[in-house]
């Protein structure tokens, strides 16, 4: 092989190398989106810049992610239920597997409701393998999967980059019962 001596091939040869600095650079401190709306307040407010990551193979629960749905529209929400959870909505609380979730990142007071506080029965959804369930923080300004059902494991784009200190979902010692009514675990 002959040494390239001519200004085109010393261009290609720095292009390159240029190439592959700037996407090493992006990979590693990732891509940064604009928050739209007051669905994920008050974690988030609108214009809002967040650092995002590609996701990992399984997101985690309590993982802030950028989705797009069906019509390719992209938004902002916390995965709330894993693949092969039960969620369950009922009396303005979540249950996963019949587990109260405690959401210490929601605002004081906040109450998560399907539809109409006034007549709501509990709801379920069974995630199937590759299904999450995702909310907005803010859950009376949220479109969600309360209105457009569990998401699919190809719909989750991105992972908002969260501080290490980051407030994260768990249970309470409320479950459940069979008849519907929560109680306290013994």
């Amino acid at each position: 092989m002959r040494p390239i001596y001519s200004l085109n091939g010393r261009r290609i040869i720095i292009f390159l190398i240029l190439v592959v600095v700037v996407s090493e650079y992006v990979r590693s401190t990732g891509f940064y989106s604009v928050v739209e709306g007051q669905s994920m307040h008050p974690t988030f407010k609108h214009n809002d810049v967040v650092q995002t990551r590609a996701p990992d193979a399984v997101p985690a629960r309590g993982d802030v992610v950028i989705i797009t749905d069906d019509q390719g529209d992209r938004m902002i929400k916390r995965i709330i239920g894993l693949p092969g959870e039960s969620v369950t909505l009922s009396l303005g609380f979540v249950y996963i597997n019949g587990r109260r979730l405690s959401e210490p990142y929601l605002a004081r007071h906040t109450y998560t409701f399907k539809s109409n506080i006034e007549d709501e029965r509990p709801v379920n959804w069974k995630l199937e393998a590759n299904q999450f369930f995702v909310m907005g923080d803010n859950r009376l300004e949220s479109l969600d999967s309360r209105n457009f059902g569990p998401l699919e494991r190809r719909g989750i784009l991105r992972v908002v980059v969260l501080p290490a200190n980051t407030f994260r979902p768990g249970f309470g010692d409320v479950i459940l019962s069979a008849s519907g009514k929560p109680m306290r675990r013994s």
